[in-house]
């Protein structure tokens, strides 16, 4: 089963407006991409930087609401979170 360890957003200024790693509900045994992503097996040990899903979910759900949605493979990044965003509102870059 696959769940999200790590969500970063940033705004139009390229500045980051949210960048948090997240409890992981199930055992983790493949860091894909960690080079890229940030994430190693001890990313997610410091609880002044975790947060649980649903808590991220909330406040990214907030965020996005009303916004253009500009990134790479956001469906499947929308998918691990369980959100949903008007598709005439994204701007997907793996389109093009």
């Amino acid at each position: 089963k696959k769940s999200p360890a790590r969500v970063t957003l940033v705004n139009w200024e390229n500045e980051v407006v949210l960048d948090t790693f997240l409890v992981v509900p199930v055992p983790v045994t493949d860091f894909y991409d960690t080079q890229i992503l940030g994430v190693v097996d001890d990313s997610s040990s410091s609880s002044s930087i975790t947060r649980s899903l649903a808590d991220v979910r909330t406040e990214v759900e907030r965020m996005l609401r009303g916004k253009i949605l500009i990134g790479y493979e956001l469906d499947g990044a929308l998918q691990g979170l369980g959100l949903t965003h008007p598709k005439s509102d994204m701007r997907d870059s793996s389109a093009y």
